[in-house]
């Protein structure tokens, strides 16, 4: 897994990782309960995200509670020795559905010794986990797994904001 500098201190993937499926495409009718609704944010996300926090929680992994994002519509952390994953999403309403774009992004610090194949190992396994956990949510219509590539490919035509 190749990393490049983004920040002091912070590592990111790079567009040669695309073959990692980071991202998660969920619809789900637009009449599904979800809460009251928030004047900037959708709140099927943080719902959402709530159930994916609830269900990795019960499978052992250490996440923190899920919050309104400031450029989202939710997002949370998965904290493991050494890096974290970022959790985020972004949610699309329509008439007829509701789309969510959930992204999930590993973070390690320029001086963690945790191996890259340690962290590609543990971001197959949260996918996964999520993965499951999102199939087995009532009301969700379809659960794409996608790369980070084909993510962007199905959102240039239509964005989820």
């Amino acid at each position: 897994m190749a990393f490049r500098l983004a920040f002091p201190g912070i590592l990111l993937m790079t567009p040669a990782d695309a073959e990692i499926r980071n991202c998660f495409i969920i619809q789900a009718p637009s009449d599904i309960s979800c809460g009251s609704p928030k004047r900037f944010r959708d709140p099927f996300g943080l719902s959402i995200a709530a159930k994916i926090v609830a269900g990795l929680r019960a499978l052992n992994y250490q996440a923190t509670d899920p919050k309104l994002g400031k450029a989202c519509d939710a997002c949370f952390k998965i904290i493991f020795s050494g890096f974290c994953v970022n959790v985020i999403l972004l949610v699309k309403r329509s008439a007829a559905e509701v789309q969510s774009l959930v992204i999930t992004d590993p973070r390690k610090s320029l001086f963690s010794r945790v191996s890259t194949e340690e962290m590609r190992n543990s971001l197959a396994g949260v996918g996964a986990s999520m993965d499951e956990i999102l199939r087995n949510q009532p009301g969700i219509t379809s659960v794409s797994w996608l790369t980070h590539s084909q993510a962007e490919k199905y959102f240039a035509k239509t964005p989820p904001r």
